[in-house]
């Protein structure tokens, strides 16, 4: 019983900090800045609010054409436990109570119908997902019906949110659900 009292003392300590690594994390804070996604020229925030960072950002490219910027929060657990780039995504898919959401925030680039820009994102997701085919489809059901939710046309300048964890994903397109 002794053992399981202090591994619960323990996870309350880590869930709790201390005044010390609350000042200490907005030091850190107060250093972060935007990153700009070097080929589409998308500025991301270092910082969502619910306290996701900044992992990374890159762009999906259709032949030669920019489609859309992309960026990956997940919790400061995750940015501090990765020793390497893969280590990193395989952590950022991995969820715990202290790294309970990895979120990916999409700006398109370039306008492209609902259907194109759910399959072109069911495309990407496809060879990273080990779970069912069907999963994949109801990914791409969500984001068509968020993008008929603007006017049916994933524009220039739309923000797609994807908010992931080990029950679900949630998509929101320009800050409708």
């Amino acid at each position: 019983m002794t053992d399981t009292l202090d591994n619960e003392e323990s996870d309350i300590e880590e869930q709790e900090p201390d005044e010390e690594a609350i000042l200490k994390r907005q030091e850190i804070e107060s250093k972060l800045s935007p990153i700009q996604e070097y080929a589409t020229s998308i500025t991301f925030n270092p910082k969502l609010d619910e306290g996701l960072y900044l992992v990374g950002a890159g762009v999906r490219k259709k032949s030669i054409i920019k489609v859309y910027a992309v960026a990956m929060y997940s919790s400061p657990k995750v940015l501090v436990s990765a020793t390497s780039s893969s280590s990193l995504g395989s952590a950022a898919r991995t969820f715990t109570p202290l790294s309970p959401m990895t979120t990916f925030i999409l700006e398109i680039v370039y306008s492209v119908t609902a259907e194109k820009i759910a399959s072109a994102i069911g495309e990407s997701v496809q060879p990273r997902y080990s779970g069912s085919p069907n999963d994949i489809d109801e990914l791409e059901s969500l984001i068509i019906n968020g993008v008929n939710k603007v006017g049916g046309q994933a524009s220039k300048g739309t923000i797609f949110r994807f908010d992931c964890s080990s029950d679900n994903v949630s998509v929101s397109v320009n800050d409708y659900s």
